[in-house]
């Protein structure tokens, strides 16, 4: 059988809709063979242009990111099938 996907890309934002997403792309990539990749996007535009927001907000954000993508990883990550890489963008989702 012919490889049919190399790289399957999951974007994940923490709701039930997203996890269900990404159970489907482990399993296909696990089926193919493919690499996994799970990307979050921290959304700039709810505060772009907004003075009073601090580094320590949009540092709060980019944690809750990046725990995010851990708990991810570590899931796809446990069974040893799937080759994954995590991305972390900042924009608008």
């Amino acid at each position: 059988m012919t490889q049919m996907y190399k790289r399957i890309l999951a974007a994940v934002d923490g709701s039930s809709e997203s996890k269900a997403a990404f159970q489907k792309a482990r399993r296909l990539a696990e089926r193919e063979g493919a690499e996994l990749l799970v990307c979050h996007v921290v959304d700039t535009t709810s505060y772009a242009g907004m003075e009073h927001y601090t580094t320590s907000f949009v540092k709060g954000l980019e944690e809750y990111s990046q725990n995010l993508l851990n708990e991810y990883k570590a899931e796809a990550e446990k069974d040893g099938k799937v080759k994954i890489i995590t991305i972390m963008e900042h924009g608008s989702p």
